[in-house]
């Protein structure tokens, strides 16, 4: 039980840790098509070669993810973060001087290293080390709404550095500004464990058996398919929204189309965080799989602004609560001494769907057109749903959840 400091510590905490996911998110995620776009207009790279790279960084974070949970084990989280924030700002800074295809490519290595040790992973890990199973909810639905702030405000914010003074100096400060904003964050914000709790380097005999028969239950590789799949079909739908929309309308209503993508991410979000502590979280996740996939394929059939509008608005509330259901199902069924391990190997797996998602749906578009390409997509959220029916009852860890009566309240 945490102390009524420690407790209002804890709030603090997730307010903290969204401006890190807001900046992350901001700065890379959503950044990352206005690269690639800024690069292929300026130094003559393919779009193909330029999407390769950000496959690559994707890639290179579902090793280092898995380290990073080890890491996060036995380490104080200030520093992994700290080494995280810091390589990252590097890369950006690094990635407006670029001349050559290679060095893009190594640029977003370093970025994927980066991103790893101060995004999802250990900010979810701290939520579930401070707050308890009846909290965790709204704290994870208070700090990822960071995602989607991070699109609605810093990339147009980006777009105007960029176009005011140039993509070197633009590049160059977004560095900065990265690594001296989440910097202070982590120092003065930041306490990887609540007082009495286990501490890193503290494990239990009999730890590796359970983690092993974890990661081959039937529930976990389950569940790691089924967002495997499902981040296929959503990535690349938000990949491929703002060309979808300007297929049918001009290019500001377009990009009005990917606006309410993020604000219905954000109202999905914060209202999921409520919703999700009074429902079965099963029942949800079906719930928001069924409305993802209706969001897709109202933007595969749309033939008006209307249609359209309504598609990219059923898609976001979907997303703005699917992302975060994926931590929260596992923090609910397993101890916090194992979910750092457990969420770095199924989130480990989940980029595979990520990185790729984006290019199948651009292959379908250049095969066929979009329309064929977002009812894939739409096909994708309904398989990704009907594995995790198949998934089977959700177990309880092996070893008891005394961590959990240390969580926040």
């Amino acid at each position: 039980m945490l102390t009524e400091a420690d407790a209002r510590y804890a709030w603090r905490l997730a307010g903290a840790l969204m401006l890190v996911l807001t900046l992350g998110s901001g700065f890379v995620f959503y950044n990352l098509s206005v690269y690639l776009n800024v690069l292929s207009v300026q130094r003559g790279f393919s779009v193909a070669s330029m999407s390769g790279a950000v496959t690559i960084m994707f890639l290179v974070g579902a090793p280092v993810g898995i380290v990073v949970g080890r890491l996060i084990q036995r380490h104080d989280l200030r520093i992994i973060m700290t080494v995280g924030a810091v390589l990252t700002g590097v890369a950006l800074a690094a990635l407006g001087r670029v001349e050559s295809l290679w060095q893009v490519y190594l640029v977003y290595v370093v970025m994927g290293v980066g991103y790893s040790c101060v995004s999802l992973l250990p900010v979810t890990t701290l939520i579930t080390r401070w707050f308890d199973d009846a909290r965790r909810p709204v704290a994870m639905s208070v700090t990822t709404t960071g995602l989607s702030l991070g699109g609605v405000v810093l990339t147009p914010l980006t777009v105007l550095a960029i176009a005011a003074w140039s993509f070197e100096s633009a590049m160059l400060a977004i560095g900065i500004v990265f690594s001296l904003c989440i910097l202070p964050i982590i120092w003065l914000s930041v306490r990887s464990w609540p007082a009495g709790s286990r501490r890193p380097g503290d494990p239990e005999p009999g730890d590796v058996a359970i983690y092993r028969g974890i990661a081959r239950s039937r529930f976990f590789v389950g569940i790691t398919i089924t967002y495997l799949v499902n981040m296929a079909a959503q990535v690349g739908g938000i990949t491929h929204l703002f060309n979808r929309a300007a297929e049918l309308v001009e290019r500001m209503d377009a990009s009005f189309a990917v606006s309410i993508l993020g604000m219905g991410s954000i109202a999905g979000r914060l209202a999921g965080g409520w919703l999700v502590s009074r429902l079965p979280m099963r029942s949800f996740i079906v719930g928001n799989l069924i409305g993802q996939t209706a969001g897709l394929l109202a933007i595969a059939l749309a033939d008006s602004r209307g249609a359209l509008y309504f598609g990219a608005g059923l898609f976001g509330i979907s997303i703005g609560n699917l992302l975060m259901l994926h931590p929260l199902l596992l923090a609910q069924v397993y101890s916090v001494r194992h979910f750092p391990r457990l969420y770095a190997l199924s989130q480990s797996f989940t980029t595979l769907g990520l990185a790729s998602g984006p290019l199948l749906l651009g292959y379908i578009r250049d095969s066929a057109s979009y329309t064929a390409a977002f009812l894939i997509a739409a096909a994708g959220s309904m398989l990704a749903m009907v594995v995790f029916l198949g998934s089977g009852p959700a177990p309880r860890d092996d070893q008891p959840t005394d961590d959990h009566q240390n969580a926040g309240h």
